[in-house]
C-alpha cells in the first residue's frame, strides 16, 4: 500500500470520452452522484438499479446495492460485476464507495483486485472536499475530524493498492491526471469527489435535452442521517406552501430496518398524481423506485454538488436523488425548487 504523491500535476489536454465510463456502486444515492459528475463530458448518463438492466449508455453507473449486505455476499456480487464484459469493456472503470467507508470496503476491493488480475493498478481516493471529507496520511476526515475506523493505509494494510491523499478539488484532479496517463489504466475507486476530477479531465460534450412529466412533487426522507433530519424540518415549514408532500421514517427509537424500509418505500409510490420524487438515502430511493417498476433513470443536471436529477426509464417520473449526510440545512427546500422550475419549463 501506498500515499499517492499529491506535488507536480501533470499538464494535459482534454481528454475526449470515446469509450465507456463504467461505475460501479455500492448504493443507489452513491450510483447517481458519482454519474452526476459526468454530464458535461458525455451525451447521455444513466444509473441502473441493477447490473441486468437492459440499459446502455456512454457513462453508466449500476447500483451493485452491496453497503448493506454481508461480506461474502458482497464480495461475490462486487467479483462478478468486475469479472463482466461491461467492465472488461470500460474505457474508463471506477468503483464507488462511501466517502465514509460504510459497506465492507476492503473486502470490496479485495474482491475487484482477484477480478482485474494484479497487473492493473487500483488507485483509492475516497475525499469529497465539497463535502468536507478529505484524507490525509492515508486517514479519512470529516469536517476536519478524524473518521473513527478511517485509517485506510491500516485497513489495506499489505495489498498493492494505493491509497491517495487529497484535501482539495485540485490534488482530486492531480490524481486523475495522473490516473489517467497509467498503462495499463487504473480502475478508480472513490466517493463523486474523484469522478468529479476524471471528468475535468474529459473534454465537454453537449448532453441531450429532455422534458420532465407534470404531477406533484413528493419528497421521501428515510436516511437516519441527522442531517436528513434537520433538511426535512427546514422542508416541513414550507411543504404545505409549496404544496409539497413530505414522507419520512422517524428512527429515533428503531434502527435501520430493512423491511420497514421497503414498505415505507411502498407507501411512498402509491402517492397519487405524483411526477416527481426527491428520495434521500440510497435504500430509500431503491424501495420507492423498485415499487414503481423503474429500472433505471437517466441524468439531467444538479441542484447541488452530489444531488443529480433525471427522468425515469421507463418515462414518466422525475427523480431527484441525495445522500442522507450530503448538503446544507436547505437542500431539499433547494431540490424541491429546482424541480417546479425544470417541470414547468418542460
Amino acid at each position: 500500500m501506498h500515499v499517492y504523491p499529491r506535488d507536480r500535476a501533470l499538464a494535459a489536454a482534454p481528454v475526449l470520452l470515446t469509450q465507456s465510463v463504467l461505475i460501479l456502486a455500492d448504493d443507489l444515492t452513491g450510483a447517481a452522484d458519482c454519474a452526476a459528475a459526468f454530464l458535461r463530458s458525455s451525451p447521455e448518463v444513466v444509473v441502473a438499479l441493477h447490473a441486468r438492466a437492459r440499459v446502455h449508455a456512454p457513462v453508466l453507473a449500476i447500483d451493485l446495492d452491496t453497503r448493506g449486505l454481508a461480506e461474502d455476499v458482497a464480495v461475490a456480487r462486487v467479483r462478478q460485476a468486475f469479472s463482466s464484459r461491461r467492465a472488461r469493456a470500460a474505457g474508463i472503470l471506477y468503483k464507488k464507495i462511501d466517502s465514509t467507508l460504510r459497506g465492507q470496503v476492503a473486502a470490496e476491493l479485495a474482491a475487484a483486485r482477484q477480478a482485474l488480475g494484479p497487473r492493473r493498478p487500483i488507485l483509492v481516493a475516497p475525499a469529497f472536499p465539497a463535502q468536507g471529507r478529505t484524507v490525509k496520511n492515508g486517514c479519512v476526515f470529516v469536517d476536519g475530524k478524524p473518521l473513527r475506523g478511517g485509517n485506510l493505509r491500516r485497513a489495506l494494510e499489505g495489498s498493492s493498492i494505493i491509497v491517495c491523499d487529497a484535501q482539495t478539488d485540485s490534488e482530486l484532479r492531480a490524481i486523475a491526471r495522473k490516473g489517467l496517463a497509467l498503462e495499463p489504466r487504473p480502475l478508480f475507486v472513490g466517493s463523486a469527489g474523484l469522478a468529479r476530477a476524471l471528468a475535468a479531465e474529459l473534454a465537454p460534450r453537449k448532453p441531450r435535452s429532455s422534458r420532465l412529466p407534470k404531477g406533484e412533487i413528493a419528497v421521501v426522507v428515510g436516511s437516519v442521517s441527522p442531517v436528513s433530519a434537520r433538511q426535512a424540518k427546514r422542508l416541513a415549514r414550507v411543504a404545505k406552501r409549496e404544496d409539497v408532500a413530505l414522507y419520512q421514517l422517524d428512527w429515533t427509537r428503531h434502527g435501520a430496518d430493512d423491511a420497514l424500509v421497503a414498505a415505507f418505500g411502498r407507501i411512498a409510490a402509491r402517492h397519487p398524481n405524483c411526477g416527481a420524487y426527491v428520495l434521500t438515502g440510497g435504500d430509500t430511493a431503491r424501495a420507492v423506485l423498485a415499487a414503481r417498476k423503474v429500472r433505471a433513470f437517466r441524468l439531467l443536471g444538479e441542484v447541488e454538488p452530489g444531488v443529480p436529477f433525471g427522468i425515469s426509464i421507463p418515462p414518466g417520473l422525475a427523480i431527484c436523488t441525495k445522500a442522507g449526510g450530503f448538503g446544507g440545512p436547505d437542500t431539499l427546500v433547494h431540490c424541491v425548487a429546482r424541480l417546479k422550475r425544470e417541470m414547468a419549463s418542460s
